[in-house]
């Protein structure tokens, strides 16, 4: 991504790419997996700082990325606990 700050490692792999790779780190960071200390808030601030007009798309992504996450896990969880319930006490 041109402009993009090469931070280098993996903060620097996933901001080169842009918006959709800030909305799946999302997912996986509001999920059941931390990548990076600072998350998804320190992509989001490095790919805003580097584009400062899209900085509403950014934070779109990652919120949205979020709430999916958080979803994901909410849904991994409701199963696994019905599926361990229904052991416990039956259907």
């Amino acid at each position: 991504m041109q402009g993009a700050p090469h931070s280098g490692g993996l903060a620097g792999w996933w901001i080169g790419f842009g918006g959709p790779g800030l909305l799946l780190y999302s997912v996986a960071d509001g999920s059941l997996v931390t990548l990076l200390p600072g998350g998804a808030d320190m992509l989001t601030l490095l790919l805003a700082a580097a584009h400062p007009r899209g900085w509403g798309y950014y934070a779109l992504m990652a919120t949205v990325g979020s709430l999916l996450g958080g979803l994901l896990s909410y849904q991994i969880a409701a199963a696994a606990s019905a599926r361990w319930l229904a052991a416990k006490v039956g259907e």
